[in-house]
């Protein structure tokens, strides 16, 4: 080994960094070069399959429907303080509009969340939170369905027997307008990792 330093000019005195760079390469020129399939997955990795212009716009679309869907979950408590329904003088706040009020923040909030992070799973997320909302509309609905007008849930909740009817109707109308984004949202959001996956797999077949 030190016959062959000596040959390309390296000394035991002067083997810098830079000189023993060089008769590393001189003695074997590929030792510090990636290998092809090592190349191709460093690119991989490193640059993910895109995403079609399709998959930019539609995850914005689902987190503008989120963001309205929540002004609209807000809605009623507007009506209910401001409209005809109001609560009158000295009537404390029933905490039905406090669950709608915290309902609709959240639909806002993870609307915005997809909209800045376009992503499938982002829209995993957001049809997550659209299914347990639609699971917590079905079960009102069919609580104030099944008791009377002060039942267990109309009590928690302090819903009126004047609004007894109408809480029904609006829960059942929320339920399915959030089943269906829930669908949508679970359904592009597979779909669209299923097209990632496919196209990193077929990447990954060129090595």
């Amino acid at each position: 080994m030190a016959v062959r330093l000596a040959e390309i000019g390296v000394t035991e005195s002067g083997d810098s960094n830079e000189a023993m760079q060089r008769a590393l390469a001189a003695i074997a020129p590929d030792f510090h070069k990636p290998s092809v399939e090592a190349e191709v997955l460093i690119e991989i990795e490193s640059n993910p399959p895109l995403k079609t212009p399709w998959e930019h716009v539609l995850p914005k679309f689902f987190g503008a429907s989120a963001i309205a869907l929540g002004f609209l979950t807000i809605f009623p408590v507007v009506y209910f303080q401001v409209g005809l329904e109001g609560a009158g003088d000295g009537e404390s706040i029933p905490r039905w509009l406090y669950l709608l009020g915290f309902l609709g923040s959240l639909h806002v909030l993870y609307g915005l969340y997809v909209t800045q992070w376009v992503d499938f799973s982002s829209l995993q997320v957001l049809s997550l939170f659209m299914l347990t909302v639609t699971c917590l509309y079905g079960f009102i609905a069919i609580a104030l369905l099944l008791e009377e007008s002060h039942g267990v849930v109309s009590g928690g909740l302090q819903v009126s027997s004047a609004l007894h009817q109408k809480a029904i109707v609006w829960c059942g109308i929320m339920f399915g307008i959030t089943a269906l984004a829930c669908y949508g949202f679970g359904r592009e959001a597979m779909s669209w990792q299923q097209r990632h996956q496919s196209g990193g797999a077929e990447r990954r077949d060129l090595i």
